[in-house]
């Protein structure tokens, strides 16, 4: 029987929504005992493991490396190392409103970039998106004063978010959806390596919280990587506008697993950035 339109968006979008409840719990992990100091080790160690998970697809991605021009690597892990290394600084500095309110531009500079048509529908569901993303915001941390410099960071690692979903589109052309998450993973880990030794080579004695942090997100980046690129491949529109979830997906994590309050402007926001998604692509 032939597939409906409807079924066959079913899998990448439940793919999306799937990397974008990984990417709230991403985080929280990431904080747990990351300094200025340890940052670049915890990175290295983290895509080492991610890595590790991928050693089988390395002759099928060296294969196929001349198909695209070696610009394209270098633009990649120049772009994943200056992704993780500076949002990670952010992390250290500025609460998570500050994250909101800057990273909520991230799918809308990413659809321009990718040259996707503005329809009255796209437009109405990033509306709502952005208006739905900035009811979580804190202005008590807004108005607090933490410099420019952080500010800088968190824009930089969501300029460089842009970036890398765009080098995703270039990639997906020689490479399949596993390979392009396992080009990531090696891409990282190259880039993360060369941010340890520009740092100094510190190797600092894991906590059992650092340990269980670095373990976590070894496994999960490359499951979040995986379902991002996947719907980014069948349906772009939403696999950028879905980032907007990611918030809805942070709070209910509060809520759930750790008891966190949900207020009214929230609970609004929420509605708002499901009802906007779900507009973009129904």
């Amino acid at each position: 029987m032939p597939t409906s339109k409807s079924e066959s968006k079913l899998k990448p979008i439940s793919l999306g929504i799937f990397a974008v409840a990984l990417w709230a719990a991403i985080p929280a992990f990431v904080k747990v005992g990351s300094t200025l100091e340890t940052l670049p080790f915890l990175l290295l160690l983290r895509f080492l493991i991610a890595s590790l998970f991928f050693v089988a697809l390395v002759p099928r991605i060296f294969s196929k490396l001349r198909q695209l021009p070696a610009h394209l690597y270098l633009a990649l892990t120049i772009c994943l190392g200056a992704n993780f290394f500076f949002q990670g600084m952010a992390m250290l500095y500025l609460p998570v409103s500050w994250y909101l309110i800057i990273f909520c531009l991230n799918p809308l500079f990413a659809l321009l970039f990718l040259g996707v048509p503005f329809s009255r529908k796209l437009i109405l569901g990033i509306g709502l998106s952005i208006g739905g993303t900035l009811l979580f915001v804190n202005l008590n941390e807004v108005q607090t004063a933490y410099g420019w410099l952080p500010l800088v960071y968190v824009a930089i690692g969501m300029m460089t978010w842009v970036a890398y979903t765009l080098l995703v589109k270039r990639f997906q052309i020689v490479y399949t959806n596993i390979e392009v998450t396992a080009l990531t993973q090696f891409s990282a880990l190259i880039a993360c390596a060369l941010i340890w030794a520009a740092t100094g080579f510190g190797v600092f004695q894991l906590s059992t919280q650092h340990t269980a942090s670095v373990l976590a997100l070894g496994a999960l980046t490359p499951l979040a990587y995986f379902g991002f690129t996947s719907c980014l491949r069948a349906l772009p529109k939403f696999g950028v506008v879905s980032q907007y979830l990611e918030p809805v997906f942070g709070i209910a994590i509060g809520v759930f697993f750790f008891s966190e309050s949900l207020s009214a402007a929230q609970l609004l926001g929420s509605a708002m950035i499901v009802f906007g998604s779900v507009t973009i692509e129904n």
